[in-house]
């Protein structure tokens, strides 16, 4: 009878426990998202995921405390959205895309967040950003947002809720002191009123505090402030003619992220649109440098659209900014080269865009699109990225896609390397892709020469070479080539750099000092 009641008694108490843990947890849950859909941000523990440091005489983005490089592809859900319209297959496209970004060798994604689909100036609704951070996680990429608020490319201004209310919102006023009204004639929003700056830091609060609670795996790397907000296509006028007023705002968003429950790296991407104008008392290079000198901007990048082999755009070269290629334009034969140039040269890339789809204006993509019916092409080692609308040098034959692929998997291997060492231990070799070329380069004080021997291609394949730290060296070919070196080889080994150390996959023949690499691998090489 006294166990009966024992087990009575206990089995009570554990209901009791059970009900006021779940109510604990529905009360906190409650108390978490407010009526509207945003987050009680005071009921959030911050998080820092990503930061830049200053290591070896160069910048370095870590992420998670592990050292990352900036080697990202676009891919726009909006753009999708654009093209097809259903949502179902929008969502599908994405999916595959996304998968497709994976296995061919890049860690990251750059995903687009529209300020006007997570509000609507009453209820948030972040399902958008639930599902690109859903297919995210599936295939294990990492994430770099760009945030579509009130400047993109030009376009934008008011947002929807506040058109209505220009006595809340009031328009930027000429000269004459009458309202000023852009090509599309729209009001343009004064950014130096308070409630612009105050509204949008509030949205950049919330969506970082969606990725405190939703973005469990710190997948989130970087923030895109505004997209090319000097740029005055969608008929706004350069910096929507308030150039201070803008870079204050950007600033703001960028203290809106380091301010908030999920801290990462802020950066802003510019074009060449302007470069021979003065705003405000500013030319291409004063306004490019006021925007490094902001507290909260950490990166300052370029929108590049070239078939350059030795890109490079010293606007940003400037104090203690980290030059990156916000977007670089995949085209014609060039990107191998552009690649180990650009990496050689300590910047970052971010390549756009993963989807090319007939008749439309965006001709970058790195795939092609058939039809909307016969769905995406799948591509089998044969297909080639198109030339874009930016190329100049007609007459190039076009990139085999896999080469780039077969220079992804290479990086990969190297990653951690190549964002960490001296930039002048890391060299390029043949960027300029000639198809035969015997080139020596002195890399940590040994002498490699590179032999590209392709005389039947139009174009040849590109290296590069990392002197490390640990006294050997690390290397990748885009294509078959030889390395040699002027010092005896002790041993040459494939495998990947990982967490500091060299994991080996298998021996590599040398005859006497040299040996060739196989494109799509990466190579450790011992000297004795």
């Amino acid at each position: 009878m006294k166990k009966q009641i024992l087990r009575i008694i206990s089995t009570v108490l554990v209901l009791v426990l059970s009900i006021s843990i779940f109510s604990g947890c529905s009360d906190k849950k409650n108390a978490l998202v407010n009526a509207d859909g945003s987050y009680n941000l005071s009921m959030l523990s911050p998080v820092r995921a990503s930061v830049v440091k200053n290591e070896n005489g160069r910048r370095v983005m870590y992420h998670k405390g592990q050292p990352y490089l900036y080697y990202a592809m676009h891919l726009r859900i909006d753009h999708l959205r654009s093209c097809f319209g259903e949502e179902e297959f929008v969502r599908e496209t994405f999916e595959t895309y996304a998968k497709q970004l994976k296995e061919d060798g890049w860690d990251t994604m750059i995903a687009y967040i529209n300020w006007k689909r997570i509000f609507d100036g009453e209820k948030y609704d972040f399902s958008d950003l639930e599902f690109q951070y859903e297919i995210a996680k599936k295939y294990d990429l990492k994430v770099h947002l760009n945030w579509f608020g009130y400047d993109v490319c030009g376009y934008g201004g008011y947002m929807p809720w506040q058109k209505d209310n220009l006595e809340k919102y009031p328009p930027l006023h000429g000269m004459d002191g009458s309202p000023l009204i852009s090509d599309n004639n729209e009001y343009i929003p004064d950014f130096s009123q308070q409630i612009f700056l105050d509204e949008a830091y509030d949205a950049i609060q919330q969506v970082c505090a969606w990725l405190n609670v939703n973005d469990t795996d710190r997948r989130t790397v970087a923030i895109q402030l505004e997209n090319e907000p000097g740029n005055s296509e969608g008929g706004n006028g350069l910096w929507m003619s308030q150039f201070t007023n803008i870079v204050n705002h950007i600033n703001n968003l960028g203290k809106a992220v380091k301010e908030s429950p999920y801290s990462m790296i802020t950066y802003v991407n510019l074009c060449n649109a302007g470069n021979t104008q003065v705003v405000e008392g500013y030319d291409m290079k004063g306004r490019v440098r006021k925007l490094i000198q902001q507290e909260y901007i950490d990166i300052v990048g370029w929108d590049l659209y070239t078939n350059s082999t030795t890109p490079r755009e010293k606007n940003i070269e400037y104090g203690n900014n980290l030059p990156v290629f916000a977007e670089m334009g995949i085209c014609a034969y060039s990107v191998p080269g552009q690649i180990s140039y650009c990496l050689s040269n300590g910047y970052g890339l971010g390549f756009y865009m993963f989807l090319n789809v007939p008749d439309t204006t965006s001709n970058n993509g790195f795939y092609r699109y058939k039809t909307a019916i016969s769905g995406i092409e799948v591509r089998d080692g044969t297909e080639i990225v198109p030339i874009n609308q930016f190329d100049t040098q007609g007459g190039k034959e076009e990139l085999k896609a896999f080469e780039v692929i077969a220079v992804n998997q290479s990086i990969r291997a190297l990653r951690e390397l190549i964002a960490t060492q001296k930039l002048s231990n890391i060299i390029a070799f043949n960027n300029n892709m000639k198809n035969v070329v015997t080139t020596g380069k002195i890399c940590d004080k040994e002498r490699i020469t590179y032999i590209c021997n392709r005389p039947d291609e139009k174009y040849g394949s590109s290296g590069l070479a990392i002197g490390a730290e640990d006294g050997n060296f690390y290397l990748y070919s885009s294509q078959d080539a030889q390395f040699m070196f002027n010092s005896n080889i002790e041993k040459v080994t494939e495998g990947s750099y990982v967490n500091g150390e060299w994991i080996e996959s298998g021996s590599v023949e040398v005859s006497g000092n040299t040996f060739t690499a196989k494109s799509g691998k990466a190579y450790q090489v011992v000297i004795k």
